[in-house]
C-alpha cells in the first residue's frame, strides 16, 4: 500500500454512477430513508484488535473495585486523536456490562460522564450529578456537590466511571484549586475507578501530575494507525471488509460496496490517516449521498464525493486521493 497519494488505477468512467440515479432524489420518502439508514449505520459496532486492551482495563479495574469496597481505587487512561472512537468504545463496554444482567433492578453499573469546556472541579461534580439525574445538579457550594456526587455513586451502584473529553478540565485555574488533585482524591476516597478517555490535548495533564499518573494502570491510548505497518494495514483493510458486510446485512444496502478494494483502502488511509473513526464518518457520508440516488450499494461516485462535500470541507485532507492522478480510460 506504498503510494498512498495516487489513484491511477482509477479511470474517469469508474466514476460515474451505476447501481443507481445520477443525481439525488428529494423528497420526503428519500429523507427517510436516509434517517432511517444513518440510525442503523450508527448501531454499527466493530470490535478492534486494540480495543481489546481498553476492554480488559476497564472488566479489571471494575471488578477490582467489587472486591476492594471503600479501599483506594485506581483509574485508567485512554487518549486518542478525534474521531478514533474512545466514546464508541466506553458505550460498548457500557451495554455489555448492562446485558448481562448483573446488577440490582435500578442500578447504574458503568456511567459515561461527558466534559464541558474549561471543566472546573465543581463543574466536574455537577457533571456528574447531571448524569446520575440529580435535578439540582448545578446548585449548592463544590464540597456540597461532591457530597452528592459521592453519595449518589454508591446509593446508584456505579462500579465504573468514565470521564470523557477529559481535555476540557481546567487543570491550569489555579495550584490552589486544581482539577487533577480533585481527581487524585476521588481515587483516594475509594468511592468508585476511573476512566479518562479524551484527546491527546489531555497528556500535559497526566504528565505534569505525577501523583494522579501514579494512582493509574498503564495507558491504553488508540494511536492511529500506522500505513507504514503491515499489521495496521491488515487491521484497517479487514474492518473495511466487516464494515461493508454489516451494510448488507443490517439491511442498509443491498448489496457489498467493495470497500476493501485495495484502491478503495488506500484512499480511506489516505483520508483517515489511519484514524478508524474519520473513515467511518466518510463512509457514513458516503452512504447518505447512495440513498438520495436511490442506490443499492457504495460506489466510487459516492466516495469522491463525500471526500469533497465532508472531508476537505471540514479540512481533513486538502485533496481528494480518489481523483488524484485519475487518468483517462483507454
Amino acid at each position: 500500500m506504498s503510494g498512498i497519494t495516487s489513484s491511477a488505477w482509477f479511470t474517469r468512467d469508474d466514476f460515474l454512477p451505476v447501481a443507481g440515479r445520477n443525481s439525488p432524489t428529494l423528497s420526503p420518502d428519500t429523507a427517510n430513508r436516509v434517517v432511517e439508514a444513518k440510525k442503523r449505520y450508527r448501531g454499527i459496532y466493530i470490535t478492534m484488535p486494540r480495543d481489546h486492551a481498553v476492554m480488559h482495563m476497564a472488566e479489571e479495574l471494575r471488578l477490582t473495585a467489587l472486591a476492594t469496597p471503600g479501599q483506594h481505587q485506581q483509574g485508567g487512561r485512554s487518549l486518542a486523536p478525534t474521531g478514533s472512537g474512545k466514546t464508541s468504545l466506553a458505550r460498548q463496554y457500557q451495554r455489555v456490562i448492562e446485558a448481562r444482567q448483573e446488577h440490582p433492578a435500578g442500578s447504574r453499573p458503568v456511567v459515561i460522564v461527558a466534559l464541558e469546556r474549561a471543566c472546573t472541579s465543581k463543574r466536574l461534580f455537577s457533571g456528574i450529578l447531571r448524569e446520575l439525574g440529580d435535578d439540582f445538579y448545578d446548585r449548592g457550594t463544590e464540597d456540597t456537590l461532591k457530597k452528592r456526587a459521592y453519595m449518589l455513586l454508591r446509593v446508584l451502584g456505579v462500579q465504573l466511571l468514565f470521564i470523557d473529553e477529559v481535555q476540557h478540565l481546567n487543570f491550569r485555574s489555579s495550584e490552589r484549586n486544581d482539577v487533577t488533585d480533585t481527581l487524585k482524591r476521588f481515587l483516594d476516597d475509594g468511592v468508585v475507578p476511573v476512566i479518562f478517555i479524551g484527546t491527546n490535548d489531555a497528556l500535559e495533564m497526566f504528565q505534569r501530575n505525577k501523583q494522579l499518573s501514579n494512582r493509574l494502570v498503564p495507558p491504553c491510548d488508540l494511536d492511529p494507525l500506522d500505513i507504514k505497518s503491515g499489521t495496521d494495514r491488515t487491521i484497517f483493510r479487514q474492518f473495511l471488509r466487516r464494515l461493508d458486510s454489516e451494510l448488507v446485512e443490517r439491511g442498509i444496502l443491498q448489496s457489498l460496496s467493495q470497500l476493501d478494494d485495495i484502491r478503495i483502502v488506500k484512499c480511506l488511509f489516505a483520508i483517515s490517516e489511519g484514524v478508524i473513526g474519520r473513515a467511518v464518518n466518510l463512509i457514513g457520508a458516503a452512504l447518505e449521498i447512495a440513498i438520495r440516488r436511490e442506490a443499492e450499494r457504495i460506489e466510487l461516485f459516492d466516495l469522491s464525493e463525500a471526500t469533497v462535500r465532508w472531508a476537505m470541507a471540514q479540512a481533513f485532507i486538502d485533496y481528494n486521493p480518489f481523483q488524484d492522478g485519475l487518468r483517462s480510460a483507454k
